[in-house]
């Protein structure tokens, strides 16, 4: 019996021990102007695009495996995050949405519209949603390039749930 739970103490610290720590050396960004913050892991590429009409801040992995957009505006309108998830979806030419999901991602409520996007006979995971917070709405569209990554998938969810709303 005591062998037993300690085989099994061992394998549970050997499986969750990677998660705690996995996020220790990820850097943290944060951007006042669009009061948001979050983490990823090392040498990711950060940058604020602003050749269009609204800015946006894009991110991706080194490998470009991985990537997600995120634009904050003021919600002026009092706008329904469920009503801009599906305008969101309407833009999404080429994608077959399976399945939505509501969360609580620490003090931002978002709603998630999560599918397949086929470009050109190639199909890559999608991942867009919405978020509100206060007077501010967040629009994110993310995804990965390989369909049935489930490595890709558990790493773009961690640095989703690291999001935070600041101010």
């Amino acid at each position: 019996m005591k062998k037993t739970i300690y085989t099994a103490t061992i394998l549970i610290f050997c499986c969750v021990a990677p998660l705690a720590t996995a996020q220790t050396s990820w850097e943290t960004h944060r951007f006042e102007p669009y009061r948001i913050e979050f983490k990823t892991p090392p040498h990711w590429q950060i940058s604020i695009n602003t050749d269009g009409e609204k800015s946006f801040i894009e991110c991706y992995s080194p490998d470009s495996e991985i990537y997600f957009f995120i634009t904050v505006a003021e919600n002026e309108k009092k706008s329904d995050p469920d009503i801009v998830l599906q305008y969101l979806k309407v833009g999404s030419l080429n994608s077959e949405f399976i399945r939505d999901e509501a969360r609580k991602i620490n003090n931002i409520d978002f709603k998630f519209s999560i599918g397949i996007k086929t470009v050109n006979n190639y199909s890559t995971y999608i991942r867009i949603g919405v978020g509100q917070y206060k007077d501010k709405i967040y629009m994110l569209e993310s995804g990965f390039s390989r369909v049935d990554s489930d490595a890709s998938e558990a790493l773009l969810d961690q640095v989703i749930s690291s999001f935070k709303a600041i101010r």
